[in-house]
């Protein structure tokens, strides 16, 4: 159940990041969004992530998604280290414990008001 629940959360968390203003802002350009995580070096979130960029790359052709995989113990440092080199991707999957260092120093985006606007929902399998 929490695994399921994570996925979910973490779906939820890519696709809206990716669709925020990306399809309207870029829909004649060509754009490449980086996304860093450590969940698509494990099964299942692995296969889950892949599908859903794939239906994501399908639907919106000039959207492509590069992907860096992560330990689980390195990504954090990792982030810090390309926030000091002013190198951060556009997309950070975290769990839970991993965002608190940086929600208590106000360097994330509160995606709440805008997932209930656009009325997103978790991606199906």
């Amino acid at each position: 159940m929490r695994s399921k629940r994570f996925f979910r959360w973490m779906s939820l968390g890519i696709f809206a990041a990716l669709l925020f203003g990306t399809v309207a802002a870029f829909a004649d350009n060509k754009v490449t969004l980086r996304y860093l995580t450590h969940s698509v070096l494990e099964e299942p979130s692995r296969t889950v992530i892949l599908e859903g960029i794939k239906k994501f790359e399908s639907k919106y052709p000039n959207i492509r998604i590069e992907i860096e995989g992560v330990p689980n113990d390195q990504i954090q440092q990792k982030i810090v280290t390309y926030a000091k080199a002013d190198m951060l991707p556009d997309v950070v999957g975290l769990q839970a414990v991993g965002i608190e260092p940086f929600a208590s120093e106000g360097q994330l985006l509160n995606i709440t008001a805008r997932v209930k606007k656009d009325k997103l929902t978790c991606c199906a399998r």
